[in-house]
């Protein structure tokens, strides 16, 4: 079996279980996580990764009947692609993210 196939196989199987929608988001950093550790084996890019990843959990939430499925499939297409390209740059340290001034404008200190 083609080994991006078999990837995509897991991650769906990883998105089973609980059947809503909302755990199938929940589970996306455990989704990423298992994309990351076979990276090795498979050389794929970023972009490929976050693809695939977008294309699990859109297909799963378009297979399984749900009432917040507009709500879950608009999060998975439109916000969770800027939002992985986000966490990237700030895995590479080309975002920084200033917790203390952020939380001082929310939190009164």
């Amino acid at each position: 079996m083609d080994k991006q196939k078999e990837l995509y196989t897991t991650l769906t199987q990883l998105a089973e279980g609980d059947m809503t929608t909302a755990s199938v988001i929940s589970k996306v950093p455990v989704m990423m996580h298992a994309i990351e550790k076979v990276n090795g084996v498979l050389k794929m890019k970023g972009s490929e990764k976050k693809k695939l990843l977008i294309k699990v959990l859109s297909d799963y939430i378009q297979k399984e009947k749900d009432d917040n499925d507009d709500i879950a499939l608009y999060f998975v297409q439109k916000v969770l692609p800027p939002l992985i390209d986000t966490l990237v740059l700030v895995d590479k340290k080309e975002i920084k993210i200033k917790v203390k001034k952020c939380c001082a404008k929310c939190l009164p200190f």
